[in-house]
C-alpha cells in the first residue's frame, strides 16, 4: 500500500523511466519473452523504486503474468506489458511507463500539426482545463487539473508553452486586483515541474526553494537543490563538491518574468490525497513564500520516501 508513506508534503526523487522501443517494422525480436525480460531489466535499472523492489520476486510475478498469453499476438503482448506496469504501480511507482516508438512519433506529429491543443486560449478559457476564476470576496483561484498534460517527449518547447498558458491565466486574474489567492493542487497527480513552475513563478520566493537527495545504489545519496532567481528556475546538483546547474529543468523566463500587483497578498495552497510527484514539488516550492500557507490532507508521497531522502 502507498498510504503508509504519505506525508503532508514530501521531497521525492523524480526520475522518470520512459521506455521507447523500435516498432515491429523496424525490429522484430526473435523471442518475445526475452524482449519483455529486457524491459524488466530497464525497469530494474531506472525505476524510481529500483532500490526497494525485490526484483527476483518481481520477475517471478512477470513470468506468471506471461504464462497464459500468446506473445506472438501483438494485442496479448501489450496486455502483458500493461500488467507488468500495473505491477510496478502497485509498488507505488507511477513514473515508469512503456511507449512504443510508433506512439511517440504519432504524438510528436499530433503536437506539430495542432491536433494536441497548445495554442493559447481566450480569456480564462484554456486548452488544458485549468480552473481559473475569481471567487467571492475578490479571491483569485487556480486549480491544476488531474488531466494537465505532460510535455510531449521530443518536443522541448512544449513544457514552456504549457507553462506560459498557466502564467497567462495568473496575469488575467491579477488584473482583477485580488485580495488573496487560492492555488488548488488537490487533483495534481504530477507531471513535469517545469511546466508548473513557469506558470506559478510569480508566487515563488527567491533563492533556495527546497532540496532532496537522490538515492544511489553504491554511493551516498546525491543532494539536489531546487532554486529560483530573478530571471529563471533551476536545480543545482552537488557533484564532487561543485554545484552544477541542471539543463533539464533550467528555464530563462526573460521577458515573461512577472511580478504580482500585490506580492504581499495571502496565498492558500490546497493539497490532498491525490497530490503527487510534481504536485508535491510545487507545494514544496510555494511554501517557501512567507505569504503562503498550506492546507488540506496528507499528500500521496509518490514515489515513497527512500532512505537518504530528507524532508525540507
Amino acid at each position: 500500500m502507498c498510504t503508509g508513506a504519505r506525508v503532508v508534503v514530501l521531497a521525492v526523487a523524480l526520475a522518470v523511466a520512459t521506455l521507447s522501443v523500435p516498432s515491429l517494422a523496424q525490429q522484430a525480436p526473435i523471442d518475445w519473452s526475452e524482449y519483455i525480460d529486457h524491459i524488466v531489466d530497464l525497469l530494474e535499472e531506472h525505476s524510481v523504486l529500483r532500490l526497494e523492489i525485490d526484483w527476483t520476486v518481481f520477475r517471478a510475478r512477470v513470468d506468471a503474468i506471461m504464462k497464459p498469453y500468446n506473445l506472438d499476438s501483438e494485442s496479448e503482448r501489450f496486455e502483458v506489458l500493461r500488467q507488468v506496469f500495473a505491477l510496478l504501480q502497485n509498488h507505488c511507482d507511477v513514473h515508469s511507463s512503456y511507449w512504443p516508438l510508433d506512439t511517440l512519433e504519432e504524438e510528436r506529429a499530433a503536437w506539430a500539426d495542432g491536433r494536441i491543443p497548445h495554442a493559447p486560449g481566450e480569456g480564462l478559457v484554456n486548452p488544458y482545463g485549468i480552473d481559473a476564476r475569481m471567487l467571492d470576496g475578490g479571491i483569485g483561484y487556480i486549480a491544476i487539473p488531474r488531466t494537465f498534460p505532460d510535455p510531449i517527449i521530443g518536443v522541448p518547447e512544449a513544457s514552456f508553452e504549457m507553462g506560459l498558458e498557466l502564467l497567462r491565466l495568473v496575469r488575467l486574474l491579477d488584473a482583477e486586483q485580488p485580495v488573496g489567492w487560492v492555488i488548488d493542487l488537490r487533483d495534481d497527480r504530477g507531471g513535469y515541474p517545469k511546466t508548473r513552475w513557469i506558470g506559478l513563478h510569480p508566487f515563488l520566493a527567491e533563492g533556495c526553494l527546497f532540496g532532496n537527495a537522490t538515492p544511489e545504489p553504491d554511493s551516498p545519496p546525491r543532494p539536489i537543490r531546487w532554486a529560483s532567481f530573478r530571471n529563471g528556475l533551476f536545480t543545482e546538483v552537488l557533484v564532487g563538491g561543485a554545484e552544477i546547474q541542471s539543463e533539464s529543468i533550467a528555464t530563462d523566463l526573460g521577458s515573461h518574468r512577472y511580478i504580482l500587483g500585490d506580492p504581499s497578498a495571502p496565498i492558500a495552497v490546497l493539497v490532498g490525497e491525490s497530490t503527487a510527484s510534481a504536485g508535491e514539488y510545487t507545494a514544496l516550492a510555494l511554501r517557501q513564500n512567507p505569504h503562503v500557507r498550506v492546507f488540506g490532507q496528507a499528500t500521496r508521497g509518490d514515489p515513497r520516501r527512500h532512505d537518504g531522502h530528507r524532508r525540507v
